[in-house]
């Protein structure tokens, strides 16, 4: 599978909003951003493709910036961490330190009013963002070094002290949520893996455990023991995608984050 740049958020994050039933192409709704002991609440949020877009303003109150504007260039500008990113209006790019960069995502309006991805934005910056609920999300800033450039970044998992470098489909637009598909779940643990046709499920044998993934279900079998999914797997592009959290909670194996695009998968508890 050709592997993407995680500067761009995926179509297969598209099908995954829509399959946890969270959106469609795009809705209003109003969420909830947790800063330390602070509650910050954002209406008229549109999200599109698994991404969250929300105002200028209040992406730059959240991730304890500024943002300024330049009428003339349909501009807004945020600076955070160190970072500064430019957002044009209407157009699927963006200045990160003065290198340009496309992105799916396109914001639109003008100057503080303009809607940008907050996951883009908080993911440059070095922001993490953590799900807690469908529109309620906890906000950790400067968890990690900023994005310095617009160079392409890859995510990297370690397993067994060998990086990998899986293609991955985001449900939401933070790294708390990933999803991998059947075959790089296996290579990542070195792990043997046959398909079900009749059980519609992917089989995933490590050690001495057996896992068995159903496509559209929302449990998984672990060593003949039902256990409840964070996510439903589902196919996209003749490939089951697995939550990656869920396969390694049921193998006792923590999922680490090490830095914004690097995460380990620990050995057995």
């Amino acid at each position: 599978m050709k592997r993407r740049s995680l500067g761009i958020t995926l179509f297969g994050a598209l099908v995954a909003a829509m399959v946890l039933g969270l959106v469609g192409p795009a809705s209003a709704a109003q969420f909830t951003f947790l800063v330390g002991d602070a509650k910050i609440v954002t209406s008229g949020v549109a999200r599109t493709g698994g991404e969250v877009m929300i105002p200028a303003a209040a992406a730059a109150k959240i991730l304890s910036g500024t943002v300024s504007s330049d009428a003339t260039l349909r501009q807004s500008i945020l600076q955070a961490n160190n970072t500064e990113i430019g957002f044009f209006s209407g157009k699927n790019r963006v200045l990160i330190n003065g290198e340009e960069l496309r992105i799916q995502h396109t914001p639109a309006g003008s100057g503080s009013s303009m809607m940008i991805p907050i996951g883009f934005a908080a993911e440059t910056v070095g922001t993490k963002l953590t799900r807690e609920g469908a529109t309620r999300i906890r906000v950790e800033n400067g968890a990690f070094p900023p994005r310095a450039s617009a160079a392409e970044v890859q995510l990297r998992i370690t397993s067994g002290g060998v990086f990998h470098s899986p293609a991955v489909w985001r449900a939401l637009p933070t790294f708390d949520r990933l999803d991998v598909s059947a075959q790089d779940l296996a290579k990542m643990l070195g792990a043997e893996l046959k398909w079900d046709p009749e059980l519609n499920a992917a089989i995933v044998s490590v050690d001495t455990h057996t896992l068995l993934f159903f496509c559209g279900k929302p449990h998984a079998i672990a060593d003949g023991q039902p256990v409840s999914l964070s996510r439903v797997p589902y196919m996209s592009k003749s490939q089951l995608l697995i939550p990656l959290s869920d396969a390694c909670r049921m193998l006792g194996r923590s999922l680490t984050q090490k830095t914004m695009w690097t995460f380990a998968i620990g050995v057995p508890e």
